[in-house]
């Protein structure tokens, strides 16, 4: 790959990049996670209130405000929140953070090797999920990396300079999801530095007064929200800030949503690096026992460390860090990884590219059957279009919809950006058995999105239903009181209504409008005490009949 050089590289990167972030972000929402942060945003742009604007039942927001400030700044073009313009900060941070981690690493190896990494990280499934939904996680994950890596530069400097990217980094990633924004970066470069000291005490000192520095400095930047809210809810702010840091942490939260024990979350890392865990699970699955075995000797493991370059060394006190802090609570996500992810691609990268050139064969392999993915997952979504699989069958309109202008011009922009802009970084990258792969993949999950999971969107999301003209005079918006929730919030009918809606936790005002899952409508009714007539209900393909959502009103 003599070829590529790095201005080259970078380039490739943003166009992978923006292929794969743009096209997806005017698909509607149909997750409950989407449309409870865009339901924040919508409020602040609505109210005006950039601080604490009210979230559903009008309560405190659960995360700190920097991801809706974004998404309130993209939407004024509209005039409105919209699906790309909640969704578009997630993708603009991920096509930043995509070029400069190429330029990155290649000023530390090569142009080549960092347009590998970058290509395996946009491959990685969980990463590219990420790439183009309205939640905090991208934000978090690529600001927290992002001032990960400019403290390394800043290590690299020994330290002269004040790190001010580092630190307007670490403000936005705290802004985004709280003091673990500062604590996390802050705690991983120090732990770094002082393993690079030797773990000598007369060294801790000054590592912990420049992290302190560092924190301070955050603090500085983020209190300033901190104080504002506290001014404008008082203590339900504080009681908010507390449930969601503190209680979440220690795990004494009432409902511990998302509980999960620390195999799960290895396990999801494993799920969210596929491809990438899978091959290397078909290299060193055959040896793995003694190979761990060996691992856990403790100068074995510190023989393997101090062998790597510093880059990589910083990269495996990354990935240890964040992994081991995600699994001290109980609650426990799959996206709470993320921000280790382009640490996690380094070492993979490294470590299996050495096994790829002494077996090209595999490489080759892999990608034509990856291709051959390509053209089956079209020909078994379209025989799902025409039968009935488990109750499961793909909409033709769905298809139809959600095959946009835009989303045409970027897969063309797709193969056309790398192959007529940049012929021969698309000839080097084809001859490299890793990147061969890895842009194999890159099509098949694009494939995949534009035939099953775009189109699984449409059919799952309940838009156009509360939209129709039908479902506005069925439930006769003129005479409704408040609208509520049953069982589950209806974040995605609050956003596309455009109205507040409230948890129903007993008996309710006649002529109230009342959102539920169809299979919890016996317990509404033993909990409402008064007679519910059925105004409207959603049944979706891919949803089995007691999930269907059903519109009563509370008749007396």
């Amino acid at each position: 790959m003599n070829g590529i050089t790095r201005y080259r590289a970078v380039l490739c990167s943003i166009v992978l990049s923006c292929a794969l972030a743009l096209p997806w972000l005017g698909r509607p929402f149909h997750t409950r996670g989407e449309p409870r942060e865009a339901l924040v945003a919508q409020a602040m742009f609505d109210t005006g209130n950039w601080i604490s604007p009210p979230a559903y039942d009008g309560g405190v927001p659960s995360k700190p405000p920097f991801s809706h400030w974004l998404i309130s700044i993209a939407s004024l073009p509209l005039g409105k929140v919209t699906e790309a313009s909640a969704r578009l900060p997630s993708a603009v941070a991920f096509i930043l953070f995509s070029a400069g981690f190429c330029a990155f690493v290649a000023r530390r190896t090569s142009p080549q090797v960092a347009l590998s990494v970058v290509i395996s990280l946009l491959a990685s499934s969980e990463w590219f999920r990420a790439a183009s939904t309205c939640r905090v996680d991208t934000l978090l994950a690529t600001s927290m990396a992002g001032a990960l890596l400019a403290l390394f530069g800043w290590w690299e400097r020994q330290y002269r300079g004040v790190p001010w990217v580092a630190c307007a980094l670490i403000s936005f990633s705290a802004l985004t999801k709280g003091p673990i924004g500062i604590v996390l970066p802050v705690g991983i470069f120090s732990l770094f530095c002082w393993a690079r000291a030797g773990f000598v005490r007369r060294a801790l000192v000054s590592i912990v007064l420049r992290g302190a520095g560092l924190a301070l400095a955050a603090v500085a930047i983020v209190s300033i929200w901190y104080v504002l809210g506290y001014l404008e809810r008082g203590d339900e702010f504080i009681a908010k800030i507390r449930y969601e840091n503190i209680e979440r942490f220690t795990s004494s939260m009432q409902d511990e949503p998302h509980k999960h024990s620390a195999f799960y979350l290895f396990g999801m890392l494993f799920v969210g690096l596929i491809p990438w865990s899978l091959v290397w699970v078909s290299r060193y699955a055959p040896t793995m026992k003694p190979r761990v075995l060996l691992c856990l000797k403790p100068q074995v493991a510190r023989r393997w460390y101090e062998a790597l370059p510093d880059l990589y060394k910083f990269s495996v006190v990354a990935v240890s860090s964040i992994v081991v802090f995600f699994c001290i609570p109980s609650s426990k996500r799959s996206v709470y990884l993320l921000p280790a992810f382009p640490f996690m691609v380094l070492l993979l990268e490294r470590a299996l590219r050495e096994w790829m050139k002494a077996r090209p064969r595999f490489a080759v392999w892999t990608a034509r059957i990856l291709l051959v993915l390509c053209v089956l997952i079209p020909v078994a979504a379209v025989v799902l279009m025409f039968t009935s699989i488990g109750g499961m069958r793909l909409d033709p309109r769905a298809f139809a919809l959600g095959l946009t202008p835009l989303k045409v011009l970027s897969l063309i922009g797709l193969v056309g950006g790398c192959g007529w802009l940049y012929r021969d970084t698309w000839r080097e990258l084809w001859r490299d058995g890793w990147n061969r792969i890895g842009m194999a993949v890159i099509a098949t999950v694009v494939v995949v999105s534009l035939f099953v999971y775009d189109t699984a969107a449409y059919q799952l999301s309940v838009r156009d239903w509360v939209r129709s003209p039908e479902f506005i005079a069925s439930v006769r918006p003129q005479e409704r009181k408040k609208m509520y929730s049953f069982g589950a919030e209806a974040y995605g009918a609050s956003f596309y209504l455009r109205i507040p809606f409230f948890r129903a936790t007993g008996p309710l005002e006649r002529g109230a409008i009342v959102f539920l899952e169809r299979r919890k409508l016996p317990e509404f009714e033993r909990v409402a005490w008064a007679r519910l007539v059925e105004m409207s209900h959603y049944s979706s393909g891919l949803a089995k009949s007691g999930k269907d959502i059903v519109v009563v009103e509370v008749s007396q």
